[in-house]
């Protein structure tokens, strides 16, 4: 337990890498997608900046990373969070002992650019293969496209890194957001009109224990029943109920990623033929089944996604803990440096990591 302590890099480098992976993923929302597969990754920066972490680090690392970012992201009851946590594990060791076989033989027979894209490709076929599970076969036919994806996604978070200089300048950029803190005072992050009008409401939830208890208690178990409920009208009611829920607790209903999703969904259903033929487009069958069943699988994945939104809104207790605390502190001061710099994209994200 000494040498597992003796060997933990700074809980401060941790949490910082931690709001930084937190702010690519935000960066990544303002990004269209058209599947609810193809992300950048841009959060793998953070896993390229850690590579010559310790074990233990780099571990804890991966599970602040993952954990964290599904519970902001909203996907902790879904199937997607399985998904995220299994490729986030998958790609990250991967990447993690291919840079210390680097390491070992002396010789960099493989840079960071490959180090990423190697990782990226794992990343994107445990993504398939796992959604293969729930989603059927049909899957397998975007293997190819995001095998080509990971590609680029693993050069541009590659490149992310070298560029931005992260591990460089680790030390210097901590410093950098401490004197900011100590120095500037920074106005809070800008709330929407939907999350002011519902702030007393959600205070009151979180005051209240029992309740906030309750309704997480309600939220997993009926997400739990959501895979064991077959009829298409009940699936409706819970989407409605979830709805509902995700509108009381002042989170915004966003139709075009759910739309997304069942287009997706059902597209790969439709590609594995069950049942009667409704029509015919040239060689390929549209059947009742296979139909059914994608309406039926997007309906759960839409309830289950609405609820892990509404769990966002729950009192964890976390902000008792140091380490919680001092992520969301460095995620808040990346977030003002960023909102308030100017031109696109890319611009703000150098000036958010620039040393001056």
């Amino acid at each position: 337990m000494q040498n597992f302590k003796k060997n933990l890099i700074s809980t401060e480098k941790i949490a910082f890498l931690t709001s930084v992976s937190l702010l690519f993923s935000y960066i990544e929302t303002i990004v269209p997608k058209f599947t609810p597969f193809l992300k950048l990754g841009l959060a793998n920066t953070i896993v390229i900046s850690a590579l010559n972490f310790d074990f233990p680090s780099f571990f804890i690392l991966i599970c602040a990373k993952t954990i964290i970012s599904s519970l902001f992201g909203g996907t902790l009851l879904s199937p997607f969070f399985v998904i995220s946590i299994c490729q986030s594990f998958g790609s990250s060791f991967a990447m993690f002992f291919l840079n210390k076989l680097n390491i070992l033989i002396k010789k960099r027979f493989c840079s960071v650019y490959g180090i990423s894209i190697f990782g990226a490709s794992i990343s994107s076929f445990i993504q398939i293969l796992l959604s293969s599970v729930y989603l059927g076969k049909g899957t397998f036919v975007f293997l190819a496209p995001m095998l080509i994806f990971g590609i680029f996604s693993g050069f541009l978070t590659a490149f992310l890194s070298e560029y931005l200089k992260i591990p460089q300048n680790l030390d210097l950029l901590i410093k950098k957001i401490i004197e900011k803190q100590n120095n500037l005072e920074f106005q809070k992050l800008p709330e929407s009109q939907e999350k002011i009008k519902s702030k007393k409401l959600t205070e009151q939830i979180k005051q209240n224990q029992k309740l906030s208890s309750f309704l997480i208690f309600c939220f997993v178990a009926l997400s739990i029943s959501t895979f064991l409920v077959k009829n298409m009208i009940v699936l409706c009611v819970f989407l409605i109920s979830a709805f509902t829920f995700q509108i009381v607790l002042g989170k915004k209903i966003k139709l075009l990623p759910h739309v997304i999703l069942w287009i997706f969904v059902i597209f790969c259903a439709v590609l594995v033929p069950n049942g009667e033929i409704l029509f015919k487009i040239s060689c390929f069958s549209i059947t009742k089944g296979a139909v059914f069943s994608g309406i039926t699988k997007s309906l759960r994945l839409s309830i289950v996604a609405s609820l892990s939104l509404c769990l966002c809104s729950m009192n964890f207790n976390m902000k008792k803990s140091v380490f919680f605390t001092k992520i969301m502190e460095y995620f808040r001061f990346l977030m003002q440096i960023f909102n308030e710099s100017e031109g696109n994209v890319f611009k703000k994200i150098k000036t958010t990591f620039e040393i001056k």
